[in-house]
């Protein structure tokens, strides 16, 4: 969908695949000005959790006209955002093999044109059944990373840091779980995360401010909620926050469009 304003929406393209359950698409840049849709092709029908699921991207010049959709990596391997940084695509996937989430493991992958990958570390060693987790760089190259988990007793999310080659890594464990986990870095340096956070009893997609050096989430901002509400996408584009989310309400689910501004994190 396509907006000049962010209030008035239209479609551009539909994408489809038959007999699969396309789901969790992300919009990326590449370095050669591509828009560049990364998802999940999941076979559904018939087949309990996990089934098969495969990651899959597409490519378009204009938002209209897309590639044929193609798989990115192995079946199985759920890689859930790429984020560009200097000419290179980087992204955290994670296993659902049958034994889903009982030996999840997260893979750090890197692209160099969105459609071929290698690993940069084929296990992090994660524990606790990581899945969903996105990437993001500073100027300086370091790079953070968000991971949601699901075990029984590990719920906390995981705050990660690493230099280059990115081989290495340091660990914070949250006080929060968070599903559909995203951060972004605003203008003026701050950190933001954002992901559904229960509270009170509820769901929220809520954002706050994340302490890379602490290890520590502060939460500052909950959206308009129902029955279910997360996986936001994050802009920061002409002084403000955009950020796109779902909410659902009785199997119905709506998606919104919310603009923060940087003072309401402080």
């Amino acid at each position: 969908m396509t907006s000049l304003d962010g209030v008035a929406w239209e479609s551009a393209a539909l994408l489809s695949k038959a007999g699969r359950d396309l789901r969790d698409p992300k919009l990326s840049i590449t370095p050669d000005d591509r828009l560049m849709l990364l998802g999940c092709s999941a076979l559904r029908d018939g087949v309990p959790f996990p089934g098969e699921h495969q990651a899959v991207v597409s490519f378009s010049e204009d938002g209209s006209a897309w590639s044929e959709i193609e798989p990115a990596l192995a079946p199985q391997l759920w890689l859930w955002r790429v984020t560009w940084h200097r000419g290179r695509g980087y992204g955290l996937s994670f296993s659902t093999t049958i034994d889903f989430p009982q030996h999840a493991r997260l893979t750090l992958h890197a692209t160099d044109d969105g459609l071929t990958y290698h690993s940069v570390v084929e296990d992090l060693g994660i524990p606790g059944c990581p899945s969903e987790a996105s990437l993001r760089f500073d100027q300086d190259d370091t790079a953070y990373a968000l991971v949601r988990r699901d075990s029984p007793k590990h719920t906390d999310a995981l705050l990660g840091r690493s230099r280059p080659p990115y081989t290495q890594w340091q660990w914070h464990e949250l006080d929060v779980h968070i599903g559909g986990p995203n951060l972004l870095q605003l203008p003026d340096g701050r950190w933001i995360g954002a992901g559904r956070v229960h509270a009170d009893g509820k769901p929220y997609t809520t954002l706050g401010v994340l302490d890379m050096d602490q290890g520590r989430f502060e939460p500052r901002v909950r959206l308009v909620t129902s029955d279910d509400s997360s996986y936001p996408g994050l802009l920061w584009h002409d002084q403000r926050l955009w950020v796109s989310y779902y909410s659902g309400n009785g199997g119905k689910a709506s998606i919104y469009l919310a603009q923060l501004t940087a003072e309401q994190f402080d």
